[in-house]
């Protein structure tokens, strides 16, 4: 006898419920989506419960996929068009962030449900409610459910736990404040749980057991509690975001390269901070007291990673004793108007193109304050629209196969791509008092961070410089040198070209000011040694 689709999908839901196996089957789904994030893969947990721990590391889901009846492929199909449909929908309503959600109600509980011509755009208007009980009273009395409010939590806040709900973020290829902050009021609207030394990813038993033995002191037994849920410590709710990549749906160090500095030092190097008393009404603000850091998310409250009893916790502003403020480092910090791609008002038609709505348009793009950078069409400034490369003319000793004189071409590099590199050139270690003895800084030892800034600086030339490429086999083999902070000063070995060079790509690219030509000759003799 074959299942049907409401009820593979309510099978998986309570499987995904109470599974341990669940954060390895979602963490494969998040690689296979189609139009629905979540539930292809639920149905394929449930059709007989088949899959073991070792299965689901590495799942083939199209192997799976032929294996179902043609029954079953019918309503896997069906579940995908009906999910894409909710989805549409919710864009259209600005309500893309209960995308998740109305999928999974639907699937689970709107088998016997008639769907009308506007059934979907009906449905999806409901999720206009935001707070959970009353919507699902409002679905039960408007479509004669009996769907259980503590049945639908149980699922939803596993699911919602185990994956990264993409539409509830602004812009995921921009490391904004607006995005921080929907990262972190998400982390504890999912009940992400506290374990120290997690960065956010699903807390397995295998991961658990590792840490247990690495830390036997810190991982205590209450942190059991957390398995198969997302985890983190206080200071790694802010790096998870820094280490999340949209395209892999991933949270790795690899992903994104931070410093190891402490929080205090996070503190120091900020360029805008605060006390207390003049915290600004800006969300994705950090607020430190001592070690420990929250996030601001707007509404006088605080979110952070509070305690493994706790775990992730929301309070105000005002019930802990926070100390200061700052903006962090390599986020970019603006409104959302800064960071969307999504550009809508009332008078603009997109079916009629017309100069009522050109100039509308081009009232908005003065009232959001669009900036100019040339061969760009409108969208946010990201690292890949920064790939575009720029001419400048080469030394004079550089000319082609004809005796030409010859351009460089200048990839230009975003500062988050700059201070990514930069990080590779610090080093953090422990401080010594005249005697050579650690120093001890209000009962703990004290650490300080050196910049190799001269290997810097020749690391951002040979970067940016992409013609000619000095990161290419072929240069590097021709001047024996195969240490990307070293090749710019065999390729430019005289002294008066690589300042050229230097002075000139160093401030096209904005790490140099631009009314600093005669730049101290300093400057350039620490990049050279």
């Amino acid at each position: 006898m074959s299942i049907t689709a409401g009820a593979i999908a309510k099978k998986a839901a309570v499987i995904l419920a109470k599974d341990k196996r669940t954060w390895k089957v979602v963490g494969f789904l998040a690689a296979m989506i189609i139009a629905i994030a979540l539930l292809p893969v639920m149905v394929l947990l449930a059709i007989g419960s088949q899959l073991s721990s070792a299965e689901t590391q590495n799942i083939d889901y199209s192997a799976y996929v032929q294996n179902l009846s043609a029954e079953q492929k019918s309503q896997l199909s069906q579940m995908e068009t009906d999910g894409k449909a909710i989805a549409d929908e919710l864009s259209k309503l600005g309500l893309k962030t209960q995308t998740v959600k109305a999928q999974m109600i639907y699937l689970t509980y709107f088998e016997n449900v008639s769907k009308g011509k506007n059934f979907f755009k009906d449905y999806c208007a409901c999720f206009k409610e935001k707070d959970n009980r009353k919507l699902i009273e409002n679905l039960n009395g408007k479509y004669g459910l009996k769907i259980s409010y503590e049945e639908f939590m149980r699922s939803y806040s596993v699911i919602a736990n185990v994956s990264i709900d993409s539409s509830l973020f602004l812009n995921l290829d921009v490391k904004n404040n607006i995005d921080l902050a929907r990262w972190a009021e998400n982390a504890y609207t999912t009940q992400w749980g506290y374990v120290p030394h997690t960065d956010g990813n699903v807390l397995t038993e295998e991961k658990y057991k590792a840490l247990k033995e690495k830390y036997p002191k810190e991982i205590t037994e209450e942190c059991e509690k957390w398995q198969s849920r997302r985890t983190t410590d206080n200071y790694s709710l802010l790096k998870s975001y820094m280490w999340y990549d949209s395209k892999s749906r991933t949270i790795s160090k690899d992903n994104y390269s931070i410093s190891d500095m402490t929080v205090q030092e996070l503190y120091k190097s900020a360029s805008v901070k605060g006390s207390m008393d003049n915290l600004p009404d800006k969300v994705g603000t950090a607020v430190i007291s001592g070690d420990i850091i929250g996030i601001y998310i707007g509404k006088g409250s605080i979110v952070y990673a509070k305690s493994v009893t706790d775990g992730v916790v929301k309070e105000s502003v005002k019930n802990a004793s926070w100390k200061a403020w700052f903006e962090v480092p390599w986020i970019e910090y603006g409104e959302e108007k800064n960071f969307s791609n999504e550009i809508q008002f009332d008078e603009y038609e997109k079916a009629k193109k017309n100069n009522l709505g050109l100039v509308q348009w081009a009232k908005q793009a003065h009232e959001n304050g669009w900036g100019y950078v040339y061969g760009t069409y409108g969208n946010v400034l990201t690292e890949s629209i920064l790939q575009d490369r720029a001419k400048v003319k080469a030394p004079e000793s550089f000319k082609d196969e004809n005796g030409n004189a010859i351009d460089m071409e200048v990839k230009l590099l975003s500062n988050q791509h700059i201070n990514k590199i930069r990080e590779k050139y610090r080093r953090r270690s422990i401080a010594l008092d005249k005697k050579g003895n650690p120093y001890i800084s209000n009962g703990e030892v004290a650490f300080k961070t050196e910049d190799n800034f001269s290997k810097f600086l020749r690391h951002i030339l040979a970067e940016a410089i992409v013609y000619p490429d000095m990161r290419s086999k072929e240069i590097m083999e021709f001047y024996d040198c195969y240490d990307i902070s070293e090749i710019p000063l065999r390729v430019f070995s005289d002294m008066e070209e690589y300042n050229y060079v230097f002075k000139t790509v160093l401030t096209l690219l904005g790490v140099l000011p631009k009314d600093e030509e005669n730049t101290d000759d300093k400057d350039i003799e620490e990049a050279k040694n």
